[in-house]
């Protein structure tokens, strides 16, 4: 991940070392917060942008 990724929710920026887990979404490929996206561990991963 590169360090000028940020959370496509929430805007933060990443940091090093991360301190949340992040997620990349399988359809536009974005980085998100665990805890912004409504991902509950199953499957693959789409950011709510792109549901």
């Amino acid at each position: 991940m590169s360090p000028s990724c940020f959370c496509v929710m929430c805007h933060q920026l990443y940091v090093e070392p991360p301190v949340e887990d992040w997620i990349k979404c399988c359809k536009c490929e974005e980085w998100c917060h665990e805890d912004c996206s409504s991902y509950n561990g199953q499957g693959e991963f789409f950011c709510d942008l792109c549901l």
